[in-house]
C-alpha cells in the first residue's frame, strides 16, 4: 500500500501580542508554499484569506 510521507514545518507567528506555534504540512517532501501558510492560518487562527497580512524576517 503507498504511503505518502508528509512532515511538517514549524514556524513561530506573532499573532494579536503573541507569539504562536505553527505547523504547516509538507507532501511528498516538498516544502509547504504560501498557500498552504495561508490555509493553515485560516484553519487555526480564524483568520479568512482576504485579511491576511504574512510578513517574513
Amino acid at each position: 500500500m503507498f504511503q505518502p510521507r508528509v512532515f511538517c514545518v514549524k514556524l513561530q507567528l506573532h499573532f494579536g501580542g503573541d507569539i504562536h506555534e505553527i505547523s504547516v504540512p509538507a507532501y511528498n517532501g516538498a516544502e509547504p508554499t504560501i498557500s498552504d501558510l495561508m490555509n493553515a492560518v485560516e484553519r487555526d487562527f480564524r483568520v479568512p484569506r482576504a485579511l491576511q497580512n504574512l510578513v517574513f524576517h
